[in-house]
C-alpha cells in the first residue's frame, strides 16, 4: 500500500510539475509577443484612422461630383430651352435640383445650396414664343450657382493638390513580400525588378 501511495504521490508531482512548467513556459512565450501585439494594434488604428479620412475624402469628393454635375444639368437645361424642348429642359432642372438636393443631404462642408433649390423648385418652362423671361431666370440662377461654386472649387482643387503631392504613391513589387523562414537553396540571390 505504502508503494501505492508513493507512485500516486509521485504522479501527482510529475503532473503538477509539469502543468507548472507549462504554464510557465506559455506565460514567457506570450510576454515576448506582448510588443509584436502592442505593434499590430497600433497599426490597426492608424489603418482605422486613414478609412475614416478616406471615407470623409470620398464623401467630400462625391459632394463636389454632384455639385458640378448640377451645374453642367442646368447648362443642358438652358441649351434644351434654346431649342425649344421645354419639357427636356424641365427633367434637367428637376436632374439639378436632384443632384444638389443629393449633395446637401452628404453632411459635408460643401456650399449651401437651399435657397438656390427652393428657387430652383418654383421655376416652371412653359412653351412661349419669347423666352427671354425665363432664359434670364435661369442665367441669374446658373450665375448664383456660379459664383458660389467658384471659390469653393478652387479651395477644393488647392488643397486636394497639396494632399497629392505631399503622398507620393508607393507601388508594391515582389521585393515588399517577406520571404518565409526555411531553406535558402533555389532561391533567387538579387530581387526581382518590375
Amino acid at each position: 500500500m505504502d508503494s501505492k501511495k508513493q507512485t500516486l504521490v509521485r504522479w501527482t508531482i510529475l503532473i503538477v510539475g509539469g502543468a507548472i512548467t507549462a504554464a510557465m513556459l506559455y506565460g514567457s512565450g506570450m510576454r515576448s509577443k506582448v510588443h509584436e501585439v502592442r505593434a499590430v494594434t497600433n497599426d490597426l488604428k492608424i489603418m482605422g484612422q486613414k478609412y475614416r479620412d478616406a471615407q470623409r475624402d470620398l464623401r467630400y469628393r462625391l459632394t463636389v461630383s454632384y455639385q458640378l454635375e448640377a451645374r453642367r444639368q442646368l447648362a443642358l437645361a438652358l441649351d434644351e430651352m434654346e431649342k425649344r424642348n421645354f419639357g427636356v429642359a424641365q427633367e434637367r432642372l428637376a436632374s439639378t435640383i436632384s443632384l444638389l438636393e443629393t449633395a446637401q443631404k452628404a453632411g459635408t462642408t460643401a456650399p449651401d445650396f437651399s435657397l438656390l433649390i427652393t428657387k430652383l423648385k418654383s421655376v416652371s418652362l412653359t412653351a412661349t414664343e419669347n423666352i427671354g423671361e425665363q432664359r434670364g431666370a435661369i442665367n441669374d440662377l446658373a450665375r448664383e450657382m456660379d459664383t458660389t461654386l467658384s471659390g469653393f472649387v478652387q479651395e477644393f482643387l488647392t488643397s486636394k493638390k497639396a494632399e497629392d503631392d505631399a503622398e507620393p504613391i508607393k507601388r508594391s513589387s515582389l521585393n515588399d513580400v517577406p520571404l518565409p523562414p526555411g531553406n535558402e537553396i533555389g532561391r533567387r540571390s538579387k530581387p526581382v525588378t518590375p
